[in-house]
């Protein structure tokens, strides 16, 4: 019995990049989804990067998740289907209130959404659209929770919340709030608030905007060109941020957790493969065993002929495949016992065996167990043979050993 870990080598089976050139983006959130018209600020940047992007929105003011899940428009937009990505953003202070009143107000309504992107965009992705602390904290709520009286407690809170959300719902995180702490803390000269100290100013919707080219396609920042308005300093300060928080640490925020992905190990026990099979985000599977023979069950059991063969495991999901693939060898039913070394040494193709034999004692088998040669001399060349594996065999005793013949 032998069982054996497939390391992971998965790869696309159809002419596909990870990301098509054109896709489609909904947000659906507030005011500070519509300020200063951030969808289409990230459709410019996306652009410049070679990503040709659709874009629509519905944000009305202050508006909830729940409020959202009423809203004609909202829903409409999302039953429209065919979304890529569906970005999510509550109302500003709502996740940072206590745990209780967030799994009454806030989750419930996350998870409603959710549940309508996958049915309507089954190939798209959620993303929750974490936003920031106020600028001096949240002086409406402080008084009765004192976490969300500075900037740095309301912001934990909120980093925590969505990344709740995100893992509750297999979703994605744009993590623009983490993106804005660093450069308030690196760079507390640039103003990323309006006078409000809560909406985004113009360089504010801007890092929220490369923040998402950079989730949601996850390139570099780098290699988004467009610059708007902003100073050289400016634009060099986001793109610095966002590669070291979004860029760098992809897994951080789940992008790329739920990507399709296959992987098996087995156990061959006889001529018997038994599978244990792993597939995340699969529509359907299928398992080629090299013989002519299928299956479509995670973890199928194949019976084999003696032979080489080589096992592919594939998942599809929205037009993708990958696959995990392994080299399993079934000796002749025979041979399938406990060997003792033989006598023998391979010398310039010559099969010299280190002591008389009886001719006939010895013979020479495929891996397919037919007979090949008939050792009847001390000596035999082996040049006749094909690059293959063998197996010698004594005819009185049942010892055995294998041999290996290279070009």
């Amino acid at each position: 019995m032998r069982k054996k870990s497939i390391s992971l080598i998965s790869f696309l089976l159809l002419a596909q990049s990870l990301f098509s050139q054109n896709s489609r983006v909904l947000f659906v959130g507030n005011s500070y989804t519509s300020a200063n018209n951030l969808p289409n600020v990230f459709q410019q940047c996306a652009n410049s990067a070679g990503f040709n992007v659709e874009v629509a929105s519905s944000a009305p003011g202050g508006y909830t998740f729940q409020q959202h899940l009423s809203n004609t428009t909202s829903i409409g937009l999302i039953q429209e289907g065919g979304w890529d990505f569906v970005v999510l953003q509550e109302q500003s202070q709502i996740p940072s209130f206590p745990i209780g009143q967030v799994q009454n107000e806030c989750f419930p309504f996350a998870a409603s959404l959710n549940d309508s992107i996958e049915k309507y965009s089954p190939c798209g992705e959620t993303v929750f659209y974490q936003t920031w602390g106020r600028q001096n904290g949240d002086s409406q709520n402080c008084a009765n929770w004192p976490p969300v009286c500075t900037y740095e407690g309301m912001d934990s809170l909120l980093l925590e919340r969505y990344q709740t959300m995100a893992n509750d719902n297999d979703a994605i995180v744009a993590a623009v709030g983490a993106v804005r702490r660093y450069l308030r803390e690196n760079y507390p000269t640039m103003n990323l608030y309006q006078a409000d100290g809560s909406h985004p100013s113009a360089l504010g919707t801007y890092a929220a905007a490369c923040t998402f080219t950079s989730s949601l396609y996850r390139i570099d920042a780098n290699l988004i060109t467009f610059t708007g308005t902003f100073t050289l300093e400016e634009i060099s300060a986001v793109k610095e941020a966002v590669n070291a928080i979004v860029f760098n640490d992809l897994i951080q925020w789940n992008i790329g957790a739920f990507d399709l992905d296959v992987s098996f190990t087995y156990e061959l026990m006889g001529d018997s493969l038994i599978t244990s099979g792993e597939c995340v985000s699969c529509d359907s599977i299928v398992w080629n065993f090299g013989d002519g023979s299928t299956s479509h069950e995670l973890s199928p059991t194949h019976v084999y002929d003696p032979g080489i063969y080589m096992v592919n495991m594939i998942g599809f999901h929205c037009g993708e495949a990958v696959s995990q693939s392994a080299e399993i060898l079934v000796e002749p039913e025979t041979l399938i016992q406990e060997r003792s070394p033989a006598k023998y040494i391979v010398f310039n193709n010559n099969l010299i065996f280190n002591e008389s034999i009886t001719n006939g004692e010895w013979k020479l088998i495929d891996i397919a167990g037919r007979r090949c040669l008939s050792i009847q001399h001390q000596q035999t060349n082996l040049g006749i043979l094909t690059p293959g594996v063998y197996f010698i065999s004594n005819l009185k005793t049942g010892e055995n050993a294998r041999l290996v013949i290279n070009e």
